[in-house]
């Protein structure tokens, strides 16, 4: 993948056709995504697609829709974070060894956080110690092998 400016874009080989580009210009509504689509053996067009967010008072996205109304996203959660609080996401993550997190509201699970790569969160050894100020949310993806520990304080 790569950027130039506003326009994200990744090179591609279709089959009998060559060289084409897959490409996505970002604009303060949403993004046009241009993607190929091979119309015979060795030929191909390009195909628009507009996609519409809404984002809530952070910038965070919220809905997404392409430009026939199917829906593409909406965001799992309502909640509404409160200024200069202390939000952990973990995912994606295996402790080996004895950890300690620390957070006002601290979210474990496969996919708590959509800037992240999704994976389930694992403790394989030693004690994961979980101090949240507010609350400790564990979703689906989280698993604690055996002799390891989860301590939530």
């Amino acid at each position: 993948m790569d950027y130039a400016g506003n326009i994200r874009y990744r090179w591609l080989n279709l089959h009998n056709v060559g060289d084409v580009c897959n490409f996505w210009y970002h604009f303060d509504d949403g993004y046009l995504a241009v993607m190929p689509a091979q119309t015979s053996p060795t030929a191909y067009h390009y195909i628009p697609s507009y996609h519409y967010q809404v984002r809530d008072h952070q910038g965070n996205i919220r809905v997404m829709v392409d430009e026939v109304g199917n829906l593409g996203y909406v965001a799992y959660s309502t909640e509404v974070q409160m200024p200069n609080e202390n939000n952990v996401y973990i995912q994606n993550q295996t402790f080996t060894s004895n950890a300690t997190i620390v957070g006002d509201n601290i979210y474990i699970g496969r996919d708590v956080d959509l800037t992240q790569q999704t994976g389930d969160v694992i403790v394989n050894n030693g004690t994961l110690n979980v101090q949240g100020n507010n609350k400790v949310v564990i979703k689906n993806g989280f698993k604690v092998n055996l002799g390891a520990n989860l301590k939530i304080n």
